[in-house]
C-alpha cells in the first residue's frame, strides 16, 4: 500500500528478515548460475558478469571523436556504435586552476579482452596530456544489444 504526503508518494515496503534475504539472494544466484532462468528473457535486469565494456572518452571537439569512433569500428575493437554526444560541459581543475571546457563524450561498447587495446588506441590518437577514459563494466542490459557487441567486435 502507498502513502501519499505533500504530493509525493511513499512506498511502504514489506521488512524481510535479514537472514530470509541471504536465503534468496543465495537462490537466485545458484538459479542464474545453474542455467535455470529463462532465455527467453528480452531483458537482462539481473546484474551479472556480461564480459563487456562501456568506455567513456571526452575528447576536446566532434571530429577527433568521430575519427576515433570510426578507426575503432574499422578494426572491430568496438562495436559497430560508438555513441558520440556532442558539447557537454566539464568542470576541472588542472594545474591549480577551475577550468571549463565544452567537449564531445565518446561512449564505446567492447568486450573486456579488447579494453587494453582500445584504451591504447586512445592515449595514442588523444591530443590531451591525460586523456579521461573511464570503463564501466556493463552488467546488464538488452539480450539482444548484448549479443551484438560481441558478434560486432573481434574475438
Amino acid at each position: 500500500m502507498n502513502t501519499v504526503k505533500n504530493g509525493r508518494i511513499f512506498w511502504n515496503l514489506i521488512k524481510v528478515p535479514l537472514n530470509l534475504r541471504k536465503q534468496q539472494k543465495l537462490s537466485i544466484i545458484k538459479g542464474y548460475s545453474s542455467g535455470n532462468f529463462s532465455s527467453s528473457n528480452s531483458i537482462s535486469s539481473m546484474a551479472c558478469e556480461t564480459g563487456l565494456s562501456a568506455i567513456f572518452v571526452t575528447c576536446p571537439n566532434l571530429d577527433l571523436s568521430k575519427s576515433l569512433g570510426r578507426r575503432l569500428i574499422e578494426t572491430k575493437s568496438a562495436a559497430c556504435c560508438v555513441t558520440v554526444i556532442p558539447q557537454v560541459i566539464s568542470i576541472y581543475e588542472w594545474k591549480e586552476k577551475i577550468e571549463e571546457d565544452t567537449e564531445c563524450l565518446m561512449i564505446i561498447k567492447t568486450q573486456n579482452s579488447l579494453l587494453a587495446e582500445v584504451i591504447e588506441f586512445v592515449k595514442k590518437n588523444h591530443p590531451d596530456d591525460v586523456a579521461e577514459i573511464i570503463t564501466l563494466p556493463i552488467t546488464g542490459g538488452s539480450d539482444v544489444y548484448l549479443d551484438f557487441i560481441k558478434k560486432a567486435t573481434k574475438k
